[in-house]
C-alpha cells in the first residue's frame, strides 16, 4: 500500500515520462487539465505556469491547452521566426473534434503576428525574409480570424474579441511568439460559434501552420514552376539563404478529455 503522502508521487512522474516519450510525435494522447484559475487571452504565458507543455521537437513548436466550465483554452508557442512569418501570412489552423478523433468539421484560423515596428531592423529597413517583404501585393498582411463549421456555416471572418464566441491574441513572451485561443464548449447559436460538448467529453484538437498554399504560382520567385512542389522547408531558424527554400505545411494533434472540476480528496 503506498502512503498517503506519497500517492501522488507516481502519477506526477508518469506523467512526465509519458511527455519526454512523445516529443517528436505528431499526434499526442494525454490527460486533460482543468483550471481554476482565469485564463487572460492575451498571448502571455504567465497564466499557463501549472499547465503541462506538449512540445513537437521536429516541429519546433509546442502546445498547452485546460478548459473551465464554459471555455477551452489553447496556447501555441515557438520560438522559430520562419513559422510566424508564415502565419503572418497564411495563418495557423486550430481543428476541434468533439468525438475524440481527427476530423476537421469545426476549425478557426488565425493570420497575424508581430507589428510592422517588431519587423523593422535597427536600421528602419525590412528584415530579410519578412511578411512584407514576402507578400507580393507588399504592405503588411492584415491580422484575420476566421472561422468554420461543417453544416453551419462557411469559413466566415469574425471578430477576435471573443464577442461572437472564439476570442483569440498574439504577443511573445519569455522569448516565444505566442498564439492564445479560447473556445466556448457550449453549443453555437447565431453569430456566436461554439463547439457543443461538455465536461466530460473527448476532445482532438489538430493544429496546421506553415501551408504555402498556392504561393508558389503567384510568385515565379518562389520556386516550383510547373510540376514542383513546395518541398520541405529548411529545418530551423529564417527562410535560408535560398529564396526558393520555403517552409513545409505541419500538422501535430493532441487527443484528450474536456476535464470536470476536481473536488474532494482523492
Amino acid at each position: 500500500m503506498i502512503p498517503k503522502n506519497r500517492r501522488y508521487i507516481l502519477p506526477i512522474f508518469t506523467l512526465i515520462v509519458v511527455l519526454l516519450i512523445n516529443l517528436a510525435c505528431k499526434s499526442q494522447k494525454i490527460p486533460g487539465n482543468w483550471t481554476d484559475s482565469e485564463i487572460v487571452v492575451d498571448g502571455k504565458i504567465d497564466d499557463w505556469s501549472k499547465i503541462p507543455v506538449m512540445f513537437f521537437e521536429e516541429q519546433g513548436a509546442a502546445l498547452s491547452f485546460c478548459n473551465d466550465s464554459s471555455s477551452l483554452y489553447i496556447q501555441f508557442r515557438t520560438s522559430d521566426s520562419k513559422w510566424i512569418r508564415t502565419i503572418k501570412m497564411s495563418g495557423i489552423t486550430l481543428y476541434f473534434d468533439t468525438s475524440g478523433k481527427e476530423n476537421k468539421d469545426f476549425y478557426v484560423r488565425y493570420k497575424g503576428g508581430p507589428s510592422m515596428k517588431d519587423l523593422m531592423d535597427k536600421g528602419g529597413q525590412m528584415k530579410k525574409g519578412s511578411p512584407s517583404e514576402m507578400n507580393p501585393m507588399g504592405g503588411d498582411t492584415a491580422t484575420q480570424l476566421t472561422c468554420y463549421i461543417k453544416n453551419r456555416i462557411i469559413e466566415k471572418p469574425i471578430r477576435s474579441d471573443g464577442s461572437e464566441g472564439p476570442e483569440v491574441a498574439y504577443d511573445t513572451s519569455y522569448g516565444f511568439y505566442c498564439y492564445e485561443f479560447r473556445i466556448p464548449l457550449q453549443a453555437s447559436t447565431i453569430r456566436y460559434y461554439g463547439l457543443d460538448t461538455s465536461p466530460g467529453n473527448p476532445i482532438s484538437i489538430g493544429a496546421v501552420w506553415g501551408d504555402m498554399g498556392e504561393m508558389k504560382q503567384t510568385r515565379p520567385d518562389m520556386g516550383g514552376g510547373s510540376g514542383g512542389g513546395m518541398g520541405g522547408g529548411p529545418p530551423g531558424g529564417g527562410m535560408g539563404g535560398n529564396k526558393h527554400d520555403m517552409p513545409s505545411k505541419q500538422e501535430v494533434w493532441i487527443k484528450s478529455q474536456i476535464m470536470i472540476p476536481v473536488t474532494g480528496e482523492c
